[in-house]
């Protein structure tokens, strides 16, 4: 054991989303806050060294009420890297000097 903080209980989800039929996204900085002192922060009990590049990731994380599954499994957590879409960063990305409409 590593001598940090007792594991604490993870976050639940705002109770209202569960039955809820309408889509929702809700910010969870509750749940960040649970994986960052029991997975990630290098005194975590449950420190997994493999990670060690997120402690300095700026991460977000959100509640949702969509489901998710692939091959008839069901999905309970997942991990993104988060990307820009095209048409948002097509004109920031054009080398300096280039001329003309983007493609």
């Amino acid at each position: 054991m590593r001598g940090g903080p007792a594991i604490q209980q993870r976050p639940m989800p705002p109770e209202d989303m569960i039955d809820d039929t309408s889509i929702r996204f809700e910010p969870a900085p509750d749940l960040l806050e649970w994986a960052r002192s029991s997975f990630i922060d290098e005194a975590a009990d449950l420190v997994n060294e493999d990670h060690a590049h997120l402690r300095f990731a700026s991460i977000g994380v959100l509640w949702t009420n969509v489901p998710n599954g692939r091959a008839g499994r069901r999905i309970i957590g997942q991990c993104r890297i988060a990307s820009i879409p095209v048409s948002l960063s097509s004109s920031r990305s054009r080398p300096k000097g280039r001329s003309g409409p983007s493609r």
